[in-house]
């Protein structure tokens, strides 16, 4: 995971603009307010940019930050950090109904998160992990 700048500041959503957020990886924090704590973490694997307009549209945030990644995977484990560290305060957390982040199509790679077991790879290969999986039980009628 390579370390990358989130944006300084929180942006209006209002001011939104191709510009200034870029047509590339990367992950995002919407806010309500300009002095509120994060509301919702989302990342997109091409353009950042598209992602975050399509969540302006909602009308639900109206501040955003935003941090530019080298790759769909890199974004990707940048949102887990971003994701468990806000877990009191996002809209999309686990507590609300939200899911863990998944990671980018194709790839298996573990969330980078201390201590978190989620393991995106399919069940099939999860089982080769030295825990064994309950047999089934059949019973004779």
């Amino acid at each position: 995971m390579k370390a990358h700048k989130l944006s300084p500041v929180k942006i209006p959503l209002a001011k939104l603009a191709p510009g200034k957020v870029p047509h590339a990886a990367g992950i995002y924090i919407l806010y309500r307010t300009n002095m509120g704590a994060p509301a919702f973490v989302g990342r997109d694997d091409f353009r950042l940019y598209d992602a975050v307009d399509t969540m302006r549209l909602q009308g639900k945030y109206h501040y955003f930050k935003y941090m530019r990644c080298n790759s769909a995977v890199d974004a990707y484990q940048w949102e887990c950090m971003f994701w468990h560290k806000g877990q009191a305060t996002l809209d999309n957390a686990e507590t609300r109904g939200g899911k863990h982040p998944q990671p980018p199509r194709g790839e298996s790679t573990a969330c980078p998160y201390p201590g978190c077991a989620f393991d995106p790879r399919p069940m099939e290969i999860a089982s080769d992990s030295g825990f064994e999986q309950p047999e089934e039980e059949i019973s004779e009628t």
